[in-house]
C-alpha cells in the first residue's frame, strides 16, 4: 500500500464578470507562484459555475446569482503550517480588490497517496 501524506485542500470561489476577469488571471498566477500549482475543472481555463445565495430576512427573500470561478489548491501541511492565516488575509484583500461583499474560501484536510522512490 502506498503511504499517505496530509494536505490542506483550499477551495476558492471567485465572481466572474467583465470587471473581475483580468484580476482573476492575476490571482491564479499569484497562487500558482506561491504554491507551485493550482487546479480547476479544466486545464486551460477555470470552468464557470453559477452560485446562488438566498437571503431571508423577515418576510423578504432575496436571491443573488453570480457566475463564479472555482479554484482548488492542495497545500502540503508540513511545508506551510500557517495556511489558515494566509488565506484569511488573502480573502480579505481579494474581497477589496474585486469589490465584493464576500468571496468564499474553504479549507479541509485530505490525505493523498504518495509514490515513494
Amino acid at each position: 500500500m502506498l503511504p499517505l501524506r496530509d494536505y490542506t485542500r483550499v477551495e476558492i470561489f471567485l465572481p466572474l464578470n467583465e470587471a473581475t476577469l483580468p484580476k482573476i488571471h492575476n490571482i491564479i498566477t499569484e497562487l500558482r507562484d506561491k504554491f507551485g500549482g493550482i487546479t480547476s475543472s479544466r486545464a486551460t481555463y477555470p470552468t464557470t459555475f453559477v452560485g446562488r445565495y438566498v437571503e431571508k430576512k423577515e418576510s423578504k427573500t432575496t436571491v443573488y446569482e453570480d457566475s463564479i470561478v472555482w479554484l482548488m489548491i492542495d497545500v502540503d501541511t508540513e511545508q506551510i503550517p500557517d495556511i489558515e492565516n494566509y488565506f484569511l488575509k488573502f480573502k480579505s484583500v481579494k474581497e477589496m480588490e474585486l469589490q465584493e461583499n464576500e468571496i468564499w474560501v474553504t479549507c479541509h484536510s485530505i490525505s493523498r497517496f504518495i509514490q515513494v522512490s
